[in-house]
């Protein structure tokens, strides 16, 4: 499925050249910036694809060596990380490029402090780090440095996480932008590792992310990310999508509906949802985990983003479709794999997958947002003359070895183009597949469960579709959720994925509620309607300027949208006693 972002394509603007000294002209003077002779700059010289034609993969001949603007954002890259000045640049490509939100000509650099002669093989003990420019403008799009001494799993205070990412937005943007980049009231978490035999080492981050200033109003997408380790050190960064004010004509915000306008609107069109929550998060700790939770009946807001100018809901969606499945649940529950050996042995004994042969990845938490969930992988790689019976092998369990989720890769998919369609099997057939993965892990007590089908996003009309990828589907994706007392239950579903060309289960998820758990009981609640005048002081709005893109292709222009203010703590209304709950989070 095609997914519509609310992002933009970066289009650096002549208009801010003079006011920031990364991609454009000296602030004090107007003119166009000049490097410093460092030797970093000397050795960027030195290294032009001129000069090593095996170093650089160019796709535009002409430009084969670095502008005045990329020798400037370097020199002050140099200035903000002092460390990236004690590596050796070892490989430098331009290319022309369309990845995340940037489209056009790139440098990318690969800087190590390991020696010319050094070993090739073991790098884990290696100073590296890989930045990314805007080949034009000189704009930094990426960084990312793994250095050894700043290994640490230790997350970073939330204080200097804050601090190290402003100094860096100010070195990097200088004072008259970076003051048009409005910090996010959250943090990201994540951490990434590199180990050898050896053992391993961790990088723990938190990120704090930017959104540019648009006429006072700040723009969801175009953002910018900075993220720190414990000690302070920048560690990546992340700017692909960044615009500036003169990338577009922007609605102007004097037009817009007022804001008790928009606030009256957006309450008559609130839906309330019954839901069962087995879990409720009534409070988060300081790392921002669930500190408080209990099982309730609660009333969920449906809030829809606002077009500003004309007070009609952004997007229209048909409804979920539901289908009713009868089941006869065995009660296997969720399997509990403690180790790899254990894992292996799941796997073979359910799916019939014998992992013998293929290279295991041990915990590497790079999808990680938490540190309660175990990562087993393996890999196959293919032959010239022989194809492995599939490309990886992925199960994810949390902290207790309880499986969350399973994944596969068969290798018929690296060319899904050359699948055979008509033989591939029809939806009933599949879904009796899933149906037999899934059926012996439900609790017995369940009559059925409900698979539901997500309509189509539906392609806006400014996409020209003939630019557009061939959206091969090769799996059959189910999902099912449950209802209890005739109420759905928002924590409990199940997901079960089928190759259509194989049958084989490619996908298999597991979220059942925890047994013994007492759900409140569905009687004496308050009306939805009730509900609806109970939320009614918690709707918090705020204009922001949005952009939509679909598959690389942006909108003509941007919009401006009346959505829930950033920040705005989570909320709901107790089905039970009708009163709004507010869930605290720490300051």
């Amino acid at each position: 499925m095609k997914r519509l972002n609310q992002t933009m394509l970066p289009l650096i603007a002549a208009s801010l050249i003079s006011a920031n000294p990364v991609w454009a002209a000296d602030q004090t003077s107007g003119k166009p910036a000049s490097p410093t002779p460092t030797e970093q700059t000397k050795q960027l010289q030195e290294l032009s694809p001129a000069k090593e034609s095996n170093a650089a993969a160019t796709s535009v001949k002409q430009e084969n060596t670095f502008t005045s603007e990329v020798k400037k954002s370097l020199e002050l890259l140099y200035e903000a990380i002092p460390a990236l000045k004690e590596l050796r640049l070892e490989n430098q490509n331009y290319e022309e490029t369309s990845r995340f939100e940037f489209s056009g000509p790139i440098w990318s650099l690969e800087f190590t402090n390991r020696p010319q002669t050094g070993d090739l093989l073991d790098r884990s003990s290696d100073v590296s780090a890989s930045v990314e420019l805007d080949a034009k403008t000189g704009r930094l799009l990426w960084l990312d440095i793994r250095h050894p001494d700043w290994a640490s799993g230790d997350f970073p205070a939330d204080q200097l996480a804050r601090e190290q990412a402003d100094a860096f937005i100010q070195k990097i943007f200088g004072p008259v932008v970076s003051k048009n980049l409005k910090q996010s009231p959250s943090l990201g978490r994540g951490k990434a590792t590199s180990g050898n035999s050896n053992g391993e080492m961790e990088w723990a981050r938190k990120s704090v992310s930017y959104n540019p200033i648009i006429h006072g109003i700040p723009l969801q997408s175009g953002d910018v990310s900075v993220s720190v380790d414990a000690a302070g050190h920048v560690i990546r960064y992340e700017g692909y999508g960044y615009v500036d004010e003169s990338s577009a004509d922007w609605p102007d915000p004097s037009s817009a509906l007022s804001l008790e306008e928009a606030r009256s609107i957006a309450w008559d069109n609130l839906e309330m949802n019954l839901v069962y929550d087995s879990e409720t998060v009534l409070k988060y700790d300081q790392h921002g985990k669930a500190a408080e939770t209990k099982p309730m009946l609660i009333y969920e807001a449906n809030l829809s983003d606002l077009d500003a100018l004309t007070g009609k809901p952004l997007y229209e969606m048909e409804p979920i479709k539901r289908e009713v499945i009868k089941v006869q649940g065995q009660g296997q529950g969720v399997p509990t794999l403690a180790s790899k050996e254990e894992v292996e042995a799941w796997l073979k004994k359910k799916f019939g997958i014998d992992v013998a042969g293929a290279a295991f990845y041990p915990d590497d938490h790079s999808l990680l947002l938490g540190e309660d969930m175990k990562t087993y992988r393996w890999r196959h790689k293919a032959g010239k003359d022989t194809v492995p019976p599939f490309q990886s092998v992925s199960v994810h369990t949390n902290k207790n070895g309880q499986l969350m989720d399973f994944s596969l890769f068969l290798s018929s998919k690296r060319d899904a183009s050359k699948r055979d369609a008509s033989k591939q099997l029809t939806l009933e057939q599949a879904k009796q597949k899933a149906m037999d993965a899934l059926e012996p892990h439900l609790d017995p007590s369940l009559a059925a469960v409900e698979l539901i089908t997500v309509p189509e996003e539906e392609i806006p009309a400014w996409v020209d579709k003939s630019k557009l990828e061939p959206d091969i589907v090769t799996d059959y994706d189910f999902q099912f959720t449950v209802k209890r007392n005739g109420v759905e239950v928002r924590d409990e579903s199940y997901q079960v994925g089928i190759d259509k060309l194989t049958g084989v289960v490619t996908n298999f998820s597991l979220h059942p509620i925890k047994s013994g758990v007492s759900l409140p009981s569905p009687d004496n609640l308050v009306s939805a309607k009730q509900a609806k005048e109970a939320y009614k002081n918690a709707i918090d709005l705020e204009l922001v300027y949005i952009w939509e893109d679909y598959e690389g292709q942006k909108a003509p222009e941007p919009k401006l949208v009346y959505q829930r203010k950033s920040g705005t703590p989570s909320s709901f209304v107790d089905a039970t006693t009708g009163k709004l709950v507010i869930v605290e989070r720490p300051h």
